[in-house]
Parts: structure tokens; sequence; C-alpha cells
């Protein structure tokens, strides 16, 4: 079981949005296709996919789940880069789902089109099958179909071109901005499922035997806090989810990532000795009271620090409130002297804190989190993780805000 899979549950629930919705005026077409929800599905599906075929077939199943897209294919290129094979296919009726099925060599020559796109790094469109010139590889096939025009979108991964996405579609010059912004998108998702899939991949070959007492440690521990201080294991869990994006975002080693989201579930953890009167007070704060409160990453790294984690978990809980111009607390530290997991972490509670509600006063939405991580960049938070994390509120706002509301 791969790490995002193993902790699903404390991620985005899946959003049962269908990808239609009514548009007045329309004769032919009385549903019309909902970009936006199919977006937001594969989001969700994201952090919860389990394999690249899996990803790929939902991939293809939303897309041909349209009342427009007759064939959806994805070719992936083979492990020796000589060549392309069909990963995931659908079709929307018996004869386009099962053309690739009765006829392999139909699959073969759908594949030299994934190829030129691939080849080329760009996208392959054809407006109008009858009139293109060259020949396209497949045409008296998708003519036989009844297709008329098409696009394959290449799939990059680290630079690297891993595959296509082929599209057939029953009608001339199918393929305007608005399409190809669409599936540019989708091209986009897929290749932050794939680095996903592959980094949790790389987590996984870690020792077996480590990895399950580690999270047994883990589990007990943020179990513990379940129990103990409800309110704070739930933003426990949100921070720890904003931090492991951001650390993928930053392309940190595998490694490195494990430990920001486990620093995440735990940086708290210190607060189960803070006084309910304290930490649920509905009113605002005085300030011997949040003195006190000031005291938590002191005595989370005093129990996180008992524990032989393979990453710097207790330092990064004890230096989660500082700043990088040294007014955090509790040690004033600044600068380099912050290590880059609490950097990351830091940006991630600042976020969740400032959006969420607060038992002495409700959010104030991620709007004005985003303004005051932005304002501060370089001054109080690290400009590196500053710059992605506008990056993903900017890409995914929307899965974003659905995890703040809760949901997880």
């Amino acid at each position: 079981m791969n790490f995002v899979e193993q902790h699903s549950n404390l991620l985005f629930e899946n959003i049962q949005n269908s990808p239609y919705r009514d548009v007045p005026g329309k004769d032919k077409t009385p549903i019309h296709f909902d970009h936006q929800a199919v977006i937001r599905e594969l989001n969700q599906y994201l952090l919860k996919v389990k394999s690249e075929p899996d990803l790929f077939k939902k991939i293809c199943n939303l897309l041909n789940d349209s009342n427009y897209i007759e064939i959806v294919n994805i070719f992936a290129v083979r492990l020796d880069g000589e060549d392309v094979e069909l990963a995931a296919h659908a079709g929307k009726n018996e004869s386009t789902l099962n053309y690739t099925r009765l006829n392999p060599e139909d699959s073969k020559q759908d594949g030299i089109l994934a190829k030129l796109a691939i080849k080329n790094g760009e996208p392959y469109i054809f407006s109008d099958i009858e009139k293109e010139t060259p020949v396209i590889p497949c045409k008296d096939m998708l003519q036989e179909l009844g297709m008329k025009s098409g696009i394959s979108l290449p799939l990059i991964y680290d630079e690297n071109l891993i595959g296509a996405l082929n599209l057939y579609y029953d009608k001339k010059d199918a393929i305007n901005q608005e399409e190809l912004d669409f599936l540019n998108e989708i091209a986009a998702i897929a290749e932050i499922g794939i680095k996903t899939i592959r980094l949790e991949k790389s987590i996984e070959r870690s020792s077996s035997e480590s990895k399950h007492m580690i999270n047994a440690i883990v589990d007990a521990l943020t179990k513990t806090s379940e129990v103990i201080d409800p309110y704070t294991s739930r933003h426990e869990h949100i921070v720890s989810t904003i931090a492991f994006n951001l650390a993928y975002k930053l392309d940190c080693p595998a490694d490195k990532i494990q430990g920001i989201y486990v620093a995440g579930l735990l940086h708290d953890i210190g607060k189960i000795i803070i006084p309910d009167k304290i930490l649920y007070k509905p009113k605002e704060l005085s300030d011997e009271e949040y003195n006190i409160i000031k005291q938590h990453p002191n005595i989370s790294f005093e129990i996180l620090n008992t524990i032989e984690f393979p990453w710097p978990v207790a330092k990064t809980a004890l230096q989660h409130h500082e700043r990088i111009n040294g007014s955090g607390y509790p040690n004033g530290i600044s600068g380099k002297e912050i290590i880059p997991e609490a950097r990351v972490l830091m940006v991630a509670d600042v976020l969740e804190a400032i959006a969420s509600n607060r038992p002495h006063r409700p959010g104030k939405g991620i709007e004005k989190a985003i303004e005051e991580i932005s304002n501060n960049k370089n001054i109080l938070y690290d400009g590196e993780v500053v710059d992605v994390c506008l990056a993903l509120y900017n890409e995914r706002r929307q899965v974003l805000e659905h995890l703040l509301a809760g949901n997880f």
C-alpha cells in the first residue's frame, strides 16, 4: 500500500459531482459537459490513486463520459524506450470500445500517431480527417468508426516524454482553444498523478520493518492526540496534507517528504498538556494565556525527541513557529538556523491557522491566508516555499478549499 493510499482517509473526500450540467437553449444537446467538474473530480482522485494504470483508466472513463468525445486512448512509452503500448482505452459505443481489442493492428497504428506527438513534444491536432496531409497512420480505421477530428497530446514526467493522450471526435474542428486548454489541464493533472505515484513507490522501498515500527508509533501518537484534543488533531491532519503537497512540489527527496508529513501529523502534540480552558477559550487570549500556548513547541520537542525517528521530526516541531527574520518563537532563531523541514511546515501551519476557524475567532478564509503568506515572503516565510504555496493555490484552489473546510 503506497504512502498516499495509506493516509487517503486523512486527505480529500471524493466530491461526488456529476460532470454534466443543464444548459438552457441547447436543442441537440440538452446536457453539456462541464470541464471544471471533470478537473475537480480528477484532482480528488489524485490523492488516493493506487497505480498509473488506475490513473490512466480514470482519465479515459471521465473523458469518455462526455457527450462528445468518442474515443479516448492513453499510450505509454515502454521501459526500453523503443515503442509505445496502449495503457488505457475507453469508447462511447460498442464499436469504438472494442476496436483495439478486436484488432491489435488498429492499436498499433494509433500508437504511431501517439509516437509522433511524443517525438515532437507537442500536440498533434487534425481538424478534418478527410483533408489531413500527410495521411495519419490510423486514418482508415478512424473514418470507418465515423471519426472526423482528433488530437494526440504528449504526457511529460520530469521533462521526459512518457506517453500520449489520444482523443477522437465525430465532428470536424472539435479542438477549439477552450477544448485544448481543458485537455492541457488534464495532461498536467496526469503528470502530477504520475509524479505522486512514483514518489510513493520510492518511499515504499524503504525498510519494511522500520516503516512498520514508525507507522505504529505515529499512529499511536495521533490517536492519543485525537482522544485528548480532537480540535488540534484536525488541525494537524490538514497541515500535514498541505505540507506533503508543498514538499513534493518543491521536489524534495522522497524520504524528506515522508518526514515532513510525519512532523505535520505530530507538530502540535505538545498542546495535550495545555489546559482546555485556554485551548478552547471562545474569546481572545490574554497575554498570559498566549504565553502558555507558546510553550507547546518545546513540549512537542520533548515528547518527540524521545523517539528515534529517521527524520528530524522533533526539531521540525520545535521550529515551526520560528520566522525567517527571527521574530518567531520559542528561540527567536532566523534564516538558515531554521531547518528546511520547518520552513515548509510553518507555511502550511499558517495557511490552515488563518483560513480555518479557531476557538476564539472565525476563520478568515483562504484569501487572507494567502495574502499573509505572500506579503511576508522572505520576511517571515521562506521565499521558495511561499512561491510553491502560491502556485499550489492558483493551480488547485478548489482542492485546498475543500481540505480547509475539514473534508479529509
